[in-house]
């Protein structure tokens, strides 16, 4: 790869690293483990985005998220990654803690920007649906992803995306989503797409670097030891056993991005940009810092 995907600037710093143990485990079979799959991480002097040069077919893609934290990818990515526990899972997939400091996020900014009442609104690849809340005052709720699981109680699933065009949403969210697609551009341009004019999107990614030096350094971690949802012995284990790796290999975040890079993605899919923040937000694993971005087409 060449170019930014987002900027499309050629103006790249490259890194070499690799594909995790697990993803390669899951997708390539446990066989290609021994001899590994070798990445760029790159960075773009232009706009700031970082992202590994190695993107997923969707077939791949497939591979990676079927049963993604079911009891099999649970058991597969501890084998690799021990710290990786039952309780560690669960926990993750059960989080109300950061599921309200998400909402108190979104709400806040929602305050900020929108003065008339929003009749329809919809999140994109939200599951369930239950990132939404009284507090946001939404009429008629809407989900969609592809997966077709069951809905809470007064929000409305949609699997398909055809079915889509039938709506006229005047609010449309997407967390914690684009960190993980292989176009961001693409992906965010459907977002743009399925909304029409007037329409608010609130749009949130981790805020994190892939070159933070020592990220596995016990130091640096030192307040997970106090989490009692972890194994101390195994996650000391799995720290000692990275510390050593100043970069993080390609795992399933695949996609970096900065408060200038978020900007510039939103902006080119034809977004106006309101306002992109950073807040931290609590979780059962320990606080995490997100970009939150809000717009208007």
């Amino acid at each position: 790869m060449t170019s930014c995907l987002i900027c499309g600037s050629s103006n790249l710093k490259k890194t070499k690293t690799k594909m995790s143990d697990f993803l390669v485990a899951k997708i390539y079979g446990e066989d290609a483990v021994s001899t590994g799959i070798e990445v760029n991480l790159c960075y773009c002097d232009n706009c700031s985005f970082s992202f590994y040069d190695k993107r997923l077919t969707d077939n791949e893609e497939v591979k990676l998220y079927s049963g993604y934290r079911g009891e099999d990818y649970q058991s597969l990515r501890e084998k690799y990654e021990c710290w990786y526990t039952k309780k560690v899972n669960e926990a993750m997939n059960n989080d109300e803690t950061a599921l309200r400091e998400q909402q108190r996020v979104i709400l806040k900014m929602m305050q900020k920007f929108i003065n008339k009442p929003i009749r329809t609104g919809l999140d994109f690849g939200g599951n369930h649906g239950s990132t939404f809340c009284e507090d946001f005052q939404i009429q008629n709720q809407y989900v969609y992803d592809v997966s077709g699981v069951e809905t809470i109680s007064g929000v409305y699933g949609i699997s398909s995306f055809e079915e889509l065009r039938n709506f006229s949403f005047d609010f449309i969210m997407c967390n914690m989503t684009l960190e993980h697609v292989m176009d961001p551009f693409t992906f965010t341009k459907t977002l743009y797409d399925i909304g029409g004019p007037g329409t608010y999107y609130y749009v949130e990614v981790p805020s994190e670097s892939p070159f933070c030096k020592n990220k596995f350094s016990i130091s640096k971690n030192i307040e997970l030891l106090f989490n009692p949802t972890y194994d101390n012995f195994k996650l000391i284990k799995y720290y000692l056993e990275k510390r050593k790796q100043p970069y993080m290999p390609m795992h399933e975040h695949v996609n970096f991005f900065t408060p200038k890079s978020l900007r510039a993605l939103l902006e080119k899919t034809g977004l106006k940009v309101l306002d992109v923040q950073e807040n931290f937000e609590k979780a059962v694993l320990g606080k995490s810092l997100v970009l939150s971005a809000f717009c208007k087409k």
